[in-house]
């Protein structure tokens, strides 16, 4: 994707020089994640964002307030600095609403889960408009809806009913899938539900092939399952059961559940399957007679190489129900220092009970004693500090062993394991350590990549899984400082407890750039990430680039972008806009950015290359100077080729030439043969007069589609000359209605919309010629575009 370059200047510039230095470390990675830009809630610890999703047509995110129950939206037309827009309260609209759990967005409806108070009664989806924040309607699903997602074309959204007991544990809802059916469009909404009745005579069967079914008031196994997070992929759904750690298999056109897989045990006895148990003894990763159920919370599908697999961020969760006098009424966890362990499986039990040892582990006590003679022959721990790849029918592909414990511990020594509420170093161990929570996956450039947040440490794990029996580690990066206390500190001590994670595609962001999204539940902050590859050094030169100028706080902004970083040699362009005035304004700036930006590892420089810089300017002034349009605008096309120059504008095509001022435009900029860089520059004057009035553009401006014709989607690009209302539509040829891609109000500057050849309903339209409409004000420009299957 090719993205135009942006060069806004307010005011008139002083000469400048600078000299870009790319943040990023010169090794084998080949993305890197930087923070971007964040929004605080400054609320600590009461589940302020929790769960995020994008809508590209507005450039919103919509992030869910878990205890309120609420959804803020938050703009993101300028993601480096994001804006909070309003709150949905659903207390006002449901007089029952419980928490707000889950939230997903496709062509621009939003999808809502809500829990119902008490948490054991029916829950509800509720349907929003992305652009206004509209209720459009809602329906009634399972007890205690968790999560919900979209299928990938946008005709269901499948909802996991976890069905928890109340904490009295009276009451024991079924736990479920709802599959909502919007083909018909929202307001036609029909739910399905997924059940596991066919299984409740298979309870024995399910708990010998290891499914975990269990608790005092002998639960049915439609009782007992806890759905917890779903993903799709085609017509099935693979849903996360994680404290009966399995997966259920369910087929999303019939509603119906195909299958309950279990996931089996970690063998932490295994060279690099260790992990650190005791929260008294420092960093200490060995290995232990342990088995780890992995009891994974996010889980997201992928096809690799025509192969789908599953790849789970494997949390643990243990089942613990109290009363109003805080009195247990059941509670699976104990210390491994006060079980009876055998003597048979344990003869060094004395040693392993230690507090420096397995003593202060916390394991459970459903699973164990395999004899039932009152000790324990086996200890299974609650998750496995991993992320897992599983082929569908729930066969392990690779685990990432003990690596996450093994990184941060070489990151953070002094905070190993700490908790994400306060500076607790190697409170942890004893429990789930850096507890993987949030998960997703992206493909970019050809590569498929996961991204794993950490609940309690904080910070994103980055794997390169394109080959998923052997993923590579990219990335540890982690906003968090640990010199300040927590509490006292939210809005400046970065992100507390990662809980959801999106993927943002360059075609979708607003700023042309592959985007990481986290929503982090402690801090209350949803942190954007870029994510940047390294491999293509003209985008991490640009970008950086942007960085050191803004940081320079001058008196001028500057945007720049060129690819979404697969093509290593893209073109970029550079577009500068200068301010109306009643005469000649005389801009002067340094050029030195403009030819082409390198990036030379090495030394971890960018310098300008250009076989001949000061013909290249030359050749510039001979073509005829400057192009301007609408007096205040002006557009290079920075081609390979530089004896041609192709001008290229945001208008409606009319060209407007002003010859340069007497002042040359030099710039130098050569890599000799012992490979040292060396920059000259030179300002240069150019005269930007005002124009006739007939010349200056009063209206926005609609962009042709690329590609045209496209299959499967292509991306519309239309310029606001101030912010406004704006939709823009797709018809057929007999102007019926097919899709509505934006439809609110937009910030100045140029957008970017992708089409998928989906209608209102999600569902693909058939080949032909459509028509893409925008309106603006008074404004209306109509384009056509050619789908073609």
């Amino acid at each position: 994707m090719q993205v135009t370059t942006r060069m806004v200047f307010r005011t008139t510039l002083s000469m400048l020089v600078l000299t870009a230095a790319l943040a990023v470390n010169a090794s084998a990675q080949s993305i890197n994640l930087s923070v971007l830009g964040e929004y605080k809630t400054g609320v600590f610890d009461e589940s302020a964002a929790e769960i995020v999703a994008h809508d590209p047509a507005t450039q919103r995110l919509f992030t869910v307030r878990g205890e309120a129950p609420e959804v803020d939206i938050i703009s993101i037309a300028n993601p480096a600095s994001p804006v909070y827009v309003t709150t949905i309260d659903f207390a006002a609209i449901w007089s029952a609403a419980g928490g707000a759990n889950s939230i997903d967005v496709h062509n621009g409806i939003v999808a809502v889960a809500v829990q119902a108070d008490p948490k054991t009664d029916p829950g509800r989806v509720y349907f929003l408009q992305a652009s206004t924040g509209a209720v459009l309607h809602y329906v009634t699903v399972g007890a205690l809806p968790d999560m919900l997602t979209f299928s990938e074309d946008g005709q269901y959204v499948l909802v996991a009913n976890e069905g928890e007991p109340n904490d009295s544990y009276t009451i024991d809802p079924e736990g479920s899938v709802s599959v909502i059916d919007l083909s018909s469009g929202v307001a036609s909404a029909s739910v399905a539900t997924a059940d596991f009745h066919s299984f409740d005579a298979q309870k024995a069967a399910l708990m010998a092939a290891g499914v975990r079914i269990f608790g005092d008031n002998n639960p049915t196994v439609s009782q007992d399952l806890e759905p917890e997070y779903i993903t799709t992929k085609g017509d099935m759904a693979w849903v996360g059961l994680q404290e009966n750690n399995a997966l259920a298999v369910v087929q999303i056109s019939t509603a119906t559940v195909q299958g309950i897989v279990p996931l089996g045990f970690k063998d932490h006895s295994l060279a690099g399957n260790g992990f650190d148990p005791s929260d008294k003894d420092g960093i200490d990763i060995g290995t232990w007679p342990v088995r780890g159920m992995y009891m994974p919370d996010a889980i997201a599908s992928v096809k690799i190489n025509g192969t789908t697999y599953i790849v789970s961020a494997n949390e643990g969760d243990a089942r613990e129900y109290e009363d109003e006098d805080l009195n247990y009424l059941f509670a699976e966890e104990e210390r491994v220092k006060d079980l009876t362990l055998d003597p048979t499986a344990f003869p060094n039990a004395v040693t392993l009970q230690g507090n420096n040892d397995l003593g202060r582990l916390n394991v459970t006590t459903t699973l164990g004693d395999t004899d039932n003679d009152g000790d324990y022959d086996e200890l299974y721990s609650f998750g496995a500090r991993s992320f897992s790849i599983w082929d569908t029918a729930g066969n392990l592909v690779w685990d990432s062993g003990d690596q996450f414990e093994q990184i941060t511990a070489a990151a953070y020594p002094a905070d190993f394991n700490t908790d994400n509420d306060e500076n607790d170093p190697d409170g942890r161990s004893d429990a789930k350590g850096p507890e993987p929570e949030a998960l997703t996956v992206a493909t970019i450039c050809g590569s498929t990549y996961a991204f794993i947040g950490l609940e309690r440490i904080g910070g994103i794990m980055v794997y390169d899984i394109s080959d998923p029996t052997a993923p590579v580690f990219q990335q540890y990066i982690n906003n968090r400082d640990f010199a300040l206390e927590p509490e006292n500190n939210v809005n400046t001590v970065g992100d507390l407890g990662p809980e959801g994670l999106i993927f943002i595609d360059a075609a979708d962001s607003p700023n042309g750039q592959n985007l990481l999204v986290c929503a982090s539940e402690v801090s209350g902050t949803v942190t954007l990430f870029s994510v940047l590859n390294t491999d293509a050094p003209v985008l991490d030169a640009a970008l950086d680039l942007v960085n050191l100028i803004n940081a320079t706080k001058g008196d001028f902004e500057v945007n720049i972008t060129a690819t979404d970083g697969c093509d290593p040699e893209p073109m970029v362009h550079a577009v500068i806009e200068i301010p109306a005035t009643d005469g000649n304004t005389v801009i002067k700036y340094n050029m030195a950015s403009l030819p082409r930006l390198k990036f030379d590892p090495a030394k971890n420089t960018v310098t300008v290359d250009a076989p001949n810089p000061q013909q290249f300017w030359t050749d510039i002034l001979a073509a005829g100077g400057i192009p301007v349009v609408d007096g205040d605008v002006l557009e290079y096309d920075l081609i390979p080729s530089y004896t041609k120059f192709d001008y290229d504008f945001m208008t409606d095509g009319t060209l407007v030439k002003v010859k340069a001022a007497v002042d040359p435009v030099m710039m130098v900029a050569a890599t000799d043969a012992s490979n040292m860089t060396t920059t000259e520059s030179a300002t240069a004057s150019f005269a930007a007069p005002k124009l006739a009035a007939n010349a200056v553009p009063s209206s926005p401006v609609l962009h042709q589609n690329h590609p045209n014709p496209f299959n499967p989607s292509t991306v519309i690009r239309f310029t606001l000359p101030e912010a406004g209302a704006v939709t823009l539509a797709v018809h057929d040829l007999l102007g019926r209605h097919v899709a509505t891609l934006v439809d609110g109000a937009m910030a100045e500057g140029t957008h970017s919309v992708r089409w998928n050849g989906s209608n209102a309903n999600g569902i693909a339209v058939p080949s032909g010629v459509y028509l893409y409409t925008l309106r603006s004000g008074a404004k209306v420009e109509t384009r056509r575009m050619m789908l073609m299957k």
